[in-house]
């Protein structure tokens, strides 16, 4: 899978680490999804400033999120366009702070959400979730297989 990535932030410090773990993220959800390389997603990290916006403008509400998916699924000449997932890095920020864990763990788990949100899982019903939940687990393992190659 092809994934467009643009970070939106000038003054992130590790631009390129959180660049590498997103792709590798999303390619680990391609993977395990069986999405092959015909399809092409796009990905921005942006402030809360801008996930705002987006909140507010898609989802009438005025506040920051962690992310939010924009699925297309739509053919371009040799491309399927599978969508865009847009990230709050700070938000995303926040909660590896709360939680404990590393960012990029954090980014990676917001990827995948997106991406899963992507290709039509929702977390409508406890069952949606838990299956939601199931396939994320899968990916981050895989994530965490690969660490380090």
């Amino acid at each position: 899978m092809r994934v467009d990535l643009s970070c939106l932030l000038t003054d992130l410090p590790e631009k390129d680490f959180l660049s590498r773990e997103t792709r590798r993220a999303a390619r680990a959800a391609a993977s395990i999804l069986g999405l092959g390389k015909d399809w092409e997603i796009s990905i921005a990290l942006v402030g809360d400033e801008e996930i705002c916006r987006l909140n507010r403008m898609y989802r009438g509400l005025d506040c920051p999120t962690d992310v939010l998916a924009f699925p297309m699924a739509e053919a371009a000449d040799d491309t399927l366009m599978l969508g865009d997932v847009v990230v709050s890095i700070p938000t995303a920020r926040h909660q590896a702070e709360t939680r404990k864990v590393p960012l990029a763990q954090e980014l990676g788990e917001l990827v995948v959400h997106g991406i899963l949100h992507l290709v039509g899982y929702t977390h409508d019903t406890d069952e949606d979730e838990e299956q939601m939940q199931q396939y994320s687990g899968r990916i981050m393992a895989q994530i965490a297989e690969t660490q380090g190659t």
